[in-house]
């Protein structure tokens, strides 16, 4: 039980540093054009 909310909050970390580094990554694309 413990492992499993463990494996959740690890996906929703994984999830959210994605997020925000695809936005910083499409905005520096379009500072750069």
């Amino acid at each position: 039980m413990w492992s499993l909310s463990l494996v959740v909050v690890l996906v929703l970390f994984t999830f959210l540093f994605f997020h925000c580094s695809l936005k910083l990554w499409s905005k520096t694309l379009s500072m750069t054009k």
